[in-house]
């Protein structure tokens, strides 16, 4: 037990510790989520923004946990919380006593974030959720755009704000999902055009969850989107540059540069969505093993439960095998584009572990699996071409499987409209990642890329279930909408 922990509360330590801890952070962030707060502000006829989320209220406080609480550590914000009865609740800046208060005694050698206050102050008390149907939710889901045929079309990002007008007129929508890419391989990466976007999202009224795609960052790095190309004679890269001579791309279309473009642009604050009504969800770099560091770069990764449902976003980039297709078309991956490769792909698994962990634990009826990928989309190549997707495929069946409840997936990619379960036996995709038969499991793949823009409407009722079809699957049932 460490020198500040107070009599019941539980230290954790080692490997089985640090898994511990980075469940139970995710069990903590969950006991906070303004989850329904748009269906009330909705039905009272107003779209004010939620008041900043209680976790960040917490931010910077420090003491004592209650005897019997379970103290956790934040690595993300270096705060300490306290867990007691299944709630959330500010840590004891003063020792519990019949008497007068008196200050906590500070240990030597504790970190500045760690010390109780001089000036305890009062009690933090999260706000309470407001009283919803928790079974029912109405999601927008969409992707692939807005797309164009070449860098200077711009037809469809012209359309998109009358296309959020009308996702916002819909009067069943509370939650809107964009499942990746942002422009098409013909269009470049830049930071304005990212701007661009976000400047448009801010313009959805309910909360929007992002999650990235190939195009916007694995992909920068192809000569059509502005990046360059690998010349065998110098055994250099060959930059596209405008007339001028300057790179046309950000970072010269570094794929690295470019999602920490996207992530500074979208994801300027972890564990907090876009839309002019954000909520309040849990995100990777809030919940990090401290054996695994590099996770907390993972900002993008969120997960949070809703309707008796938990959804999870894995940044996972469709078309090039998991980005391990050589940038720039060198002849084999660099160190740079190695690292890449096995920070994320590692991260990525330990998160949909530990969301299929928390729906388990949870006792959620269903779940949401939000990647881009299209991992059993061909495109023209080999099934070889998709061999760096067997991982996720087994996680996502094991898990599902594990966990025994229906499992939903989205994801974009391949543009075309599909409703199916790959992981059943006689489904046909089924051999592209063989050696699965899960019957709980349903995909939808959200149509894009093409014009007039639409949208999947997604109804959740976990108080009732459907049989597989091609617009339902358990708890879910959905229908494609052109406004």
């Amino acid at each position: 037990m460490s020198p500040q922990s107070s009599p019941g509360a539980l230290a954790l330590s080692g490997s089985a510790g640090r898994l511990a801890l980075a469940i139970l952070s995710v069990a903590l962030a969950f006991t906070l989520l303004p989850t329904s707060a748009s269906a009330t502000r909705r039905a009272a006829g107003h779209r004010t923004p939620p008041s900043a989320a209680a976790a960040r209220k917490l931010s910077g406080r420090a003491g004592r946990c209650a005897r019997g609480a379970l103290r956790l550590h934040s690595s993300y914000r270096q705060y300490r919380l306290c867990l007691r009865d299944g709630r959330l609740r500010a840590p004891q800046t003063t020792k519990p006593s019949t008497g007068p208060a008196q200050p906590s005694p500070t240990t030597p050698g504790n970190p500045p974030c760690c010390k109780p206050p001089q000036n305890p102050p009062p009690p933090v008390t999260p706000p309470p959720v407001p009283p919803v149907a928790a079974t029912k939710l109405t999601a927008a889901v969409y992707g692939d755009a807005p797309y164009g045929t070449s860098p200077s079309d711009t037809s469809q990002f012209q359309a998109t704000p009358a296309f959020i007008d009308a996702v916002n007129a819909d009067p069943k929508v509370q939650l809107v999902m964009q499942v990746g890419d942002i422009h098409s391989g013909k269009q470049y990466c830049t930071a304005a055009y990212n701007q661009s976007i976000l400047d448009l999202w801010a313009r959805f009224a309910d909360p929007l969850v992002y999650t990235p795609g190939d195009n916007e960052w694995a992909d920068c790095h192809k000569t059509g989107e502005g990046g360059g190309a690998y010349n065998a004679t110098t055994q250099k890269i060959d930059y596209s540059t405008d007339a001028a001579g300057n790179p046309i791309d950000y970072a010269n279309g570094d794929p690295v540069a470019n999602l920490d473009n996207v992530r500074l642009k979208f994801f300027p604050r972890a564990g907090t969505t876009l839309g002019a009504s954000p909520m309040t969800v849990l995100s990777q770099a809030q919940a990090v093993d401290p054996a695994r560091p590099t996770d907390r770069e993972y900002v993008e990764n969120v997960m949070w439960e809703q309707a008796g449902v938990l959804f999870v976003t894995v940044d996972l980039p469709g078309g090039s095998n998991n980005d391990t297709d050589p940038w720039y078309g060198a002849p084999s991956q660099g160190a740079a584009q190695q690292r890449e490769v096995a920070n994320r792909t590692g991260a990525d698994l330990r998160w949909l572990s530990a969301a299929f962990a928390k729906a388990k634990a949870d006792g959620m009826s269903a779940m949401v699996i939000d990647w881009q990928a299209d991992v059993w989309d061909l495109d023209g190549k080999p099934p070889a071409h998709l061999s760096q997707y067997d991982q996720f495929v087994n996680a996502a069946a094991d898990g599902t499987t594990a966990f025994g409840r229906p499992v939903l997936m989205f994801n974009g990619d391949s543009h075309a409209y599909k409703s199916d379960n790959p992981l059943a036996a006689s489904d046909p995709a089924n051999a592209l990642h063989p050696g699965h038969d899960v019957a709980n499991f349903h995909r939808v793949v959200v149509h894009g890329s093409t014009a007039p823009l639409e949208y999947l409407r997604l109804s959740i009722d976990t108080a009732q279930t459907s049989p597989a079809s091609a617009t339902s699957f358990g708890p879910f049932s959905w229908e494609r909408v052109v406004p």
